[in-house]
């Protein structure tokens, strides 16, 4: 691995960019994802054949890599020899998939990504990924600088076999993902940045796992307790989310949701309160485009009353919604 002195000036310069479809007319939402959000994250050709696209891209670019994580309705999206030639890093791509599933081609090899599995491909290969059609997906991508990844004969052949399934890869791996799809918009950068880093630590160990020393074993955040954070994650924007719904979701008590985050030491509602506060001061701080009236942005993640809203964002930052705005 190479290290990059002047990456500590870069980190004090980085900032978050968000884009939301719902910010903007839905007649330009998938222009606008091709052509500024695409192409500033990562060279790549998307095709779009439905009727009304949705998606949310938070961005950020360091000096050792890039993350975003994303959510769009079902898209295709293809790396052509142009898109390649435009990529003038060598760098490892991957995605790791939350919901929906990818389906991953090379050419003379592809698979299925479903929730857990990590699509794995080099930057400067030919590569089509086709997301499931009828829903959204959601995913962590990561493009890291080669030049930062020790090199590995299992590397090599996971760069040609494309999705890694979710049993191949390490819990501290598996972590460092859901800390970052988490944090993107919320950490600084010099913790992205440190993720990032151990991420290029981790994958060549994770893939160099044989069957015997393997362990059939979960991380930190999964189970069920895991599961219906992400749950209540992929739900938050819905005034409707409730510890009923959830219950009723995973066939459990109403009784037992509470019991998950008593564990934790929150309750269900602080939990659902605290996701949407920082959704929406992350998007008053970093959304790409034109400013949208605050009001829109606290609808959109979920709250229904503008005077709740306002009592809870102070008591949550000690300002006002508009004193964040940059």
């Amino acid at each position: 691995m190479t290290a990059d002195h002047g990456g500590t000036a870069e980190l004090s310069r980085a900032a978050v960019q968000i884009w939301d479809s719902h910010y903007g007319p839905a007649t330009r939402a998938f222009d606008c994802f091709r052509d500024a959000v695409c192409s500033a994250f990562m060279p790549w050709t998307p095709e779009f054949s439905g009727a009304d696209f949705e998606g949310r891209v938070e961005s950020l670019a360091l000096h050792n890599g890039t993350v975003g994580r994303v959510s769009t309705s079902a898209i295709v999206a293809r790396k052509s020899r142009t898109d390649i030639a435009r990529s003038p890093i060598e760098s490892v791509c991957l995605n790791y998939v939350y919901s929906g599933e990818i389906h991953a081609e090379t050419g003379d090899w592809d698979g299925v990504a479903r929730p857990g599995d990590l699509v794995l491909h080099h930057s400067h290969l030919p590569v089509t990924l086709s997301e499931r059609p009828g829903g959204r997906c959601d995913n962590l991508a990561l493009v890291i600088p080669l030049s930062r990844i020790r090199k590995t004969t299992a590397l090599e052949r996971a760069l040609a076999h494309t999705v890694i399934p979710a049993d191949r890869l390490a819990p501290p791996l598996r972590a460092c993902f859901d800390m970052m799809a988490r944090g993107v918009s919320r950490s600084s950068p010099e913790e992205i940045a440190a993720l990032l880093d151990a991420c290029a630590l981790l994958l060549p160990l994770s893939l160099g796992q044989d069957d015997e020393t393997r362990r059939d074993r979960r991380g930190e955040g999964e189970g069920l307790a895991g599961d219906v954070k992400r749950f209540v994650e992929q739900n938050i924007c819905d005034p409707g989310l409730s510890p009923r719904r959830t219950a009723e979701h995973f066939g459990i008590s109403t009784r037992y949701v509470h019991k998950l985050f008593a564990a934790s030491g929150t309750t269900f509602s602080r939990y659902v309160a605290t996701e949407r506060l920082e959704r929406v001061r992350s998007d008053i701080v970093a959304t790409y485009g034109p400013r949208t009236p605050i009001s829109e942005h606290a609808f959109r993640w979920g709250f229904a009353d503008l005077s709740t809203f306002n009592r809870a964002f102070r008591r949550r930052f000690g300002c006002s919604p508009r004193d964040c705005r940059p």
